[in-house]
């Protein structure tokens, strides 16, 4: 609707009233990171080790990097823990066709909603791994 001058009048309260549904929302989008859903069965197949000497064994097969991220995204989650993301990593090798991995470190990090890399990844608090996907058919 105009007013006399020919201005657009706006209704404070419907603004307002958007404005706060809006900034509501916007907490409601999930994590920005992948989250894999774990089965233990799967999981427990993949043997892990800190060991890096078992790269250099006669039979094994380095696939490559795999990295996971254990992250409590809403207040009523666990906390994100070293062992759900190591669990995650377990998955994630074995969907590349391992059966080991070579653990290589863990990072935690709370509040993670604007980290130094400028990735807002939506999360309480996050713990980032990463080892070596290997298949081992070594003699042990």
């Amino acid at each position: 609707m105009l007013n006399k001058q020919g201005n657009i009048k706006v209704n404070i309260r419907v603004v307002s009233a958007i404005l706060v549904a809006a900034i509501s929302l916007a907490g409601c989008t999930g994590p920005m990171v992948k989250i894999n859903d774990v089965d233990d069965t799967v999981a427990s197949k993949v043997m892990l080790t800190t060991d890096k000497s078992v790269l250099k064994k006669e039979g094994v097969t380095i696939i490559g990097v795999v990295e996971a991220t254990s992250c409590r995204h809403l207040l009523w989650e666990p906390d994100a823990s070293e062992k759900n993301c190591i669990d995650q990593l377990k998955m994630k090798a074995h969907q590349v066709g391992a059966n080991a991995i070579m653990f290589g470190a863990a990072d935690k990090t709370s509040a993670d909603f604007i980290p130094d890399d400028g990735i807002n990844r939506n999360c309480w608090n996050t713990v980032d791994c990463r080892g070596v996907a290997i298949i081992d058919n070594s003699e042990n």
